[in-house]
This record gives structure tokens, C-alpha cells and sequence, in this order.
């Protein structure tokens, strides 16, 4: 995996949003998601409210994902993960948002790895948040400006 491809060098800041790629998935999410998926629209609901967490959610936005999750087609296989090295080329501040909830992806092991390997990193997991992260330029934006 070409590192540079997905953070350019040279960037003076960089914000990770649940990032993929870091640490594997959560076994229980992978046929869980599968099976629900397969159960057509109340399995995409349901799937739905357990990737969003117990954050509120407009009704139109849940709406727009349960038509997304109705006609999506899950990765399978695994995700390429980043090596140690290629983390460690990562010296630029780093802030990574994560949902304390995120049922995909764990984002304690994210942040663990993220802090052994980055210099000059920062972690905010958000309580009673899931995978999907959303309302967070007022954090973002005056992190990359800075």
C-alpha cells in the first residue's frame, strides 16, 4: 500500500475520522453486518442504528442511510493495513476522531496504535458515538488551520 497515496507528505496537519486500515475490524461486526444486510430493508435499519451508536440522528440522514445500507455490498476480505513503518513516516499533528461506540472498528486499538507510532498525535474518542461521524468541522477545520 502506497502510504503517500492516502497522506501526502509534506501536509502540515491531518485528521483521521474512524480510520480503516489501522487496526482489524471487529470480528463480531463482520457477519453480524452480513446477516442483516441479507434481511433486506429492517436489516439495514438495524444495522444502522448499530453503526450510528446512541448519538441522535436527523430522521432525514438516517433515512438517506438506510437507503444507502439497502443496496450496499460489504467488502469482503480483509482490509490492507498500514505497517509500523509506514505510520511512523506520519510526523505531521495528527488528530483522530473516533466513536467510543464504534461497532466496526475499535477505537481504543486505533488510538493505542496511532499513539505508539505518531509524534505528535491527539485522540478524541466521543462518548455515545458510533462509527458514523458527523457535525464535526467546528473541531476539525481550526485543528487543520492551526
Amino acid at each position: 500500500m502506497d502510504i503517500n497515496y492516502y497522506f501526502p507528505i509534506g501536509n502540515s496537519s491531518t485528521a483521521l475520522l474512524a480510520p480503516g486500515g489501522v487496526v482489524s475490524a471487529r470480528l463480531s461486526f463482520i457477519p453480524r453486518a452480513i446477516f442483516l444486510i441479507m434481511l433486506g430493508r429492517r436489516g439495514a435499519e438495524a444495522l444502522n442504528r448499530t453503526i450510528f451508536g446512541n448519538q441522535p440522528v436527523h430522521p432525514d440522514a438516517l433515512a438517506f442511510m438506510n437507503l444507502i445500507m439497502t443496496h450496499f455490498r460489504p467488502r469482503m476480505g480483509d482490509l490492507p493495513m498500514f505497517t509500523d513503518e509506514e505510520l511512523k513516516r506520519l510526523t505531521m499533528p495528527t488528530l483522530l476522531i473516533a466513536g467510543s461506540q464504534d461497532a466496526v472498528l475499535p477505537s481504543e486499538k486505533t488510538a493505542a496504535r496511532l499513539k505508539r507510532h505518531l509524534p505528535d498525535f491527539t485522540a478524541r474518542l466521543l462518548p455515545d458515538t458510533g462509527h458514523v461521524l458527523v457535525n464535526l468541522a467546528g473541531e476539525i477545520i481550526p485543528f487543520l488551520a492551526a
